[in-house]
């Protein structure tokens, strides 16, 4: 569909698209103000109120009221503050870069640009409000949120192509890579905790694989990605799978920050053998939740839209076809790198890791 508006012609984006670049902008915030707040010494406030969630610890408002946690808010407010005020400015934001889509300023609207830029960042640094503030577009031919139509900003496509398969790979990638990635780097600059070293070189211990293991590996791995990637993921809008993704890497960065701080080569020998074969199936999973999730945000724009029963059924099917494809390929890489951690892995340790003979001991 094509607009025409102060004689520009433009498209504007679907609140789908919108909604999955919003969501990689705040998962970007939250890493690089964990960054910046640690550096203060506060607590990695994001990751611990995600496994309070998960694991139903009734501390989430605790540790948002701590000085932690305080110092965590007031450094996100300020970090969010100043991403999408310039976002309003030049147009662009990493999710919407991603997503093939750009803010674009309405003609002839009265107000100083400075102030509309920083009154619109201050509804999306909170997420709730933001959401709200987006349903007030569900009617709008121009998909305008409330808040753009008064301040006169709009959303429109980059180019007629759509996002397609290597858009949401990054997408994935990125709201899984970079809180695990935060989470290291938090370790290892900050010395956060106490240190859990794992096995030492040349200790003489052996790994002993059986197929037992296989099958705990594979059905934990499993699990995580069924309920919080693919079918959680997908039908809470990705809620879950955000908050896994970042309480899954208070665990695993905590083991590869302590590594990195005390044996690193345990990382390269234990770790790196089946590490890109499980995350890529994570990512995969996330993915498939994603197309689950646009299935759901796509029947109601078409029902405001006043979408026929044609386009819901063509939409349902390509985009359904997607989530199953990509849901399988994800439990294709987790049973393989289960395969691989217990029997190529346990290997690699023995022969090369534990063994004293590679350090010239016998």
């Amino acid at each position: 569909m094509t607009e025409k508006m102060n004689e520009r012609v433009f498209t504007p984006v679907s609140l789908t698209e919108r909604f999955l670049a919003y969501i990689v902008d705040i998962v970007i915030l939250l890493s690089l103000s964990t960054i910046i707040s640690g550096a203060a010494g506060a607590e990695p406030v994001i990751y611990k109120i995600t496994m309070y969630y998960i694991y139903g610890h009734h501390e989430i408002l605790r540790e948002l009221s701590s000085q932690d946690g305080l110092v965590f808010i007031v450094t996100y407010l300020f970090l969010s503050m100043t991403y999408f005020y310039f976002e309003s400015w030049f147009g662009i934001s990493v999710g919407k870069y991603l997503l093939k889509m750009r803010t674009a300023i309405v003609k002839n609207v009265k107000g100083n640009k400075v102030l509309r830029s920083l009154l619109r960042a201050t509804i999306k640094v909170i997420p709730l409000v933001a959401v709200v503030d987006s349903l007030f577009a569900l009617k709008r031919r121009l998909k305008q949120k409330l808040s753009d139509r008064i301040l006169g900003f709009i959303v429109v496509k980059k180019s007629d192509i759509q996002p397609g398969m290597v858009n949401y790979f990054a997408v994935g990638t990125i709201l899984y890579y970079l809180p695990l990635l935060t989470f290291v780097l938090f370790v290892y600059l900050y010395h956060y905790g106490n240190t859990a070293p794992p096995p030492a070189p040349e200790s003489g211990t052996i790994v002993k694989p059986s197929d037992s293991q296989i099958h705990l590996i594979f059905f934990n791995n499993f699990s995580i990605n069924y309920h919080y990637y693919i079918v959680g993921g997908g039908f809470t809008l990705l809620f879950l799978s955000c908050v896994y993704v970042f309480a899954g890497s208070f665990i695993t960065g905590k083991l590869l920050g302590d590594s990195l701080l005390t044996y690193p080569s345990f990382i390269l020998y234990g770790v790196l053998p089946h590490f890109f074969l499980e995350t890529f199936g994570y990512v995969t999973g996330i993915i498939s939740g994603i197309y689950i999730a646009k299935i759901l945000l796509r029947v109601v724009e078409g029902y405001f839209e006043g979408r026929n029963v044609r386009y819901l059924v063509g939409m349902l099917l390509g985009n359904g076809k997607n989530a199953i494809v990509y849901a399988a390929l994800s439990i294709i890489l987790i049973l393989i790198a289960a395969y691989v951690e217990t029997y190529l892995t346990s290997y690699i340790l023995n022969h090369y890791y534990f063994s004293s003979s590679l350090y010239g001991v016998t």
